[in-house]
């Protein structure tokens, strides 16, 4: 879970940057580009990482709640849309007026630090809670059975 915490810390850094160079206007094209190509790429880690967790304690519960899976999924296919915009006309000055970005830059700051709160508020406390209930089941110290020891980010175990 701390890897998913350490991911939004980061995303949220880029976010005010992006804030920060969205006020600057035009001049701040080209650092908007490179800031977009950069949440771009951690957005796509910490989407890989979030869905191992998930599989993870899919496979502890034997049923997950697939509507609140969905919905996150969905959050981070909206994202990387936005993404996919501010990437592509940053990149292009020629194509695209700098005021033709502010739709997708603002609709990419406001989607992402609410899909973050949301995951913090609803996803992660359940995540750890099924986490820590099944991280040592036994009382012996050792793994459950059919744990394969492999580690999702730093601290979560994978069953099989």
């Amino acid at each position: 879970m701390e890897c998913l915490r350490e991911d939004h810390e980061s995303l949220r850094e880029l976010l005010m940057r992006l804030d920060v160079r969205l006020e600057l206007g035009e001049a701040a094209r080209p650092a908007i580009h490179e800031i977009s190509l950069v949440l771009a790429a951690q957005l796509r880690g910490h989407v890989q990482r979030e869905g191992r967790l998930a599989v993870a304690c899919s496979r502890l519960l034997g049923t997950w709640n697939a509507q609140t899976l969905a919905r996150f999924a969905v959050d981070h296919h909206t994202d990387q849309a936005y993404l996919r915009v501010i990437t592509r006309c940053a990149a292009k000055p020629s194509r695209c007026a700098f005021a033709a970005l502010r739709p997708s830059l603002n609709g990419l700051r406001v989607s992402l630090r609410l899909h973050m709160d949301q995951q913090e508020t609803e996803l992660f406390p359940f995540l750890e809670e099924m986490l820590d209930r099944h991280r040592q089941p036994s009382g012996t110290g050792e793994p459950p059975a059919g744990v394969n020891g492999s580690l999702i980010g730093r601290e979560t175990m994978v069953y099989t």
